[in-house]
């Protein structure tokens, strides 16, 4: 079963760290947008991979379980309605985050591999970041996150 909770956050990113934190070891996932004025969806990428043509860029953090004692990255994807950014801009939105680039989808968005040890804290200025700088709108400083528990049996 998971277990969803939902934060709001904007300088103070005490608490967004701590929810993100309880993540570690394939726990769950969560889901970062910024907090805009008006009623605007999520940008969501559907089954066929494709998404709608407007809404809010939303990052996505998922943790996976060690394999054995190795400890396995994490994922890191921003939906977003900009198309392809290329990799100068995508090296300017991660500040000199160690992450590795997997893709710059024109559709899709991007995806990153995290490392095991990316600080959380960097993690999520990367999300705030990038979701705040690819909006189409006026963004209010503030962010949403939705975080997604997986209960061990």
């Amino acid at each position: 079963m998971t277990v969803r909770r939902q934060l709001f956050f904007s300088d103070d990113r005490t608490s967004a760290q701590a929810a993100m934190e309880s993540l570690a070891q394939g726990r769950g996932w969560c889901n970062v947008a910024p907090y805009v004025d008006g009623d605007i969806p999520d940008l969501k990428i559907s089954l066929t991979g494709l998404w709608v043509s407007s809404g809010v860029p939303t990052a996505s953090y998922v943790t996976f379980p060690a394999r054995g004692v190795a400890a396995v990255p994490a994922s890191l994807g921003v939906a977003h309605s900009r198309g392809r950014l290329g990799v100068q801009r995508i090296r300017e939105l991660v500040n000199g985050a160690p992450f590795t680039l997997r893709q710059d989808h024109r559709f899709r968005g991007v995806l990153f591999d995290v490392p095991p040890e990316a600080p959380i804290h960097q993690v999520l200025d990367v999300m705030c970041e990038m979701t705040n700088a690819l909006s189409d709108f006026e963004t209010t400083g503030r962010w949403r996150m939705d975080v997604f528990i997986r209960e061990q049996p």
